[in-house]
């Protein structure tokens, strides 16, 4: 079941790169890899699941019987679909269980810092965080130090919407989940959003209270942007997608209403009988259908 539901995982992967010419030679091989890792993962759950005590109990039965099949069934296929999380864990289970450990014992998880997964990002489902995983971007901390014209080169991505991405990434790496929440709320979505409110004298007290923080830390987080590399890049990049000029409507629409219209002149000749027929033809000014349909006769 592995192999099944990494084949299946792998054939929609491909049919959907196929289909925004994003295909790669090495794509390919990343996938069959994938495949073969899956099974291999499944087949050594499979032979240790007992390992598993705690988890294990709560949906299989102490011995493997016919009522357990179908839950390994399910397991396998999962495993196909996900091999990296499986195998994490049972590398975790397995240090713990030969009590192998560093030269210091893991920090307590009320310590550990967030995963600052791709999925609060906006607009990235799961066939976007695969392909940014595939460029070894597997968290929003990474995708926020990105350089967007590398990432350009490489995804089927307009730079527009790279340049989101990344700004988002780096509002929720600055505030965090519980932070990203709150903003959210109030229309902030992006590190861009948050300096505009923060620079306001006005709108500054609003942000303050939601991020729970003093105005002297919302100043300080203002210095702390203008010092950041990754920030200020993005800024300039953003800052050039602008258009040079705002156009006005008001204006387009008043000087198509009274352009001139466009005239031709096209020597005409002269029929033989005519008085001057060997002068080369009269200059006649026409309009401009007048001489699309008379060269179109012609």
């Amino acid at each position: 079941m592995a192999f099944l539901g990494s084949y299946i995982y792998a054939l929609g992967r491909l049919l959907n790169r196929i289909n925004n010419n994003d295909l790669y030679p090495i794509s390919i091989y990343y996938y069959i890899t994938r495949v073969i890792i899956a099974c291999v993962a499944a087949a050594v759950l499979r032979h240790t699941i007992g390992v598993f005590a705690d988890a294990s109990n709560s949906v299989l039965p102490t011995s493997f019987s016919e009522g357990a099949a179908p839950m390994l069934l399910l397991i396998g296929f999962g495993l196909g679909f996900a091999p990296d999380l499986f195998i994490l864990a049972m590398t975790r289970k397995a240090l713990q269980t030969l009590k192998v450990w560093g030269s210091r014992d893991d920090p307590p998880d009320s310590l550990r810092p967030t995963g600052l997964s791709l999925l609060m990002i906006d607009d990235l489902s799961r066939e976007k965080i695969d392909r940014l995983n595939e460029l070894e971007i597997d968290s929003a901390h990474a995708l926020a130090r990105q350089n967007p014209f590398r990432l350009l080169l490489t995804l089927p991505y307009e730079l527009s919407l790279l340049v989101d991405w990344i700004a988002q990434a780096n509002l929720y790496v600055l505030v965090k989940d519980t932070g990203l929440k709150s903003l959210r709320e109030i229309y902030i979505r992006d590190i861009f959003d948050l300096y505009i409110y923060l620079v306001d004298d006005q709108s500054r007290p609003d942000i303050c209270a939601k991020l729970q923080f003093s105005e002297a830390a919302g100043q300080a987080m203002i210095a702390q942007l203008d010092q950041d590399a990754s920030y200020l890049r993005l800024l300039e990049l953003r800052n050039a997608m602008k258009p040079a000029c705002k156009p006005d409507l008001e204006d387009v629409s008043t000087a198509a209403s009274t352009k001139p219209h466009r005239t031709a002149t096209r020597a005409f000749p002269r029929h033989p009988g005519s008085p001057g027929a060997s002068g080369g033809g009269t200059p006649v000014s026409v309009d401009q259908p007048t001489l699309v349909a008379s060269s179109a006769a012609g």
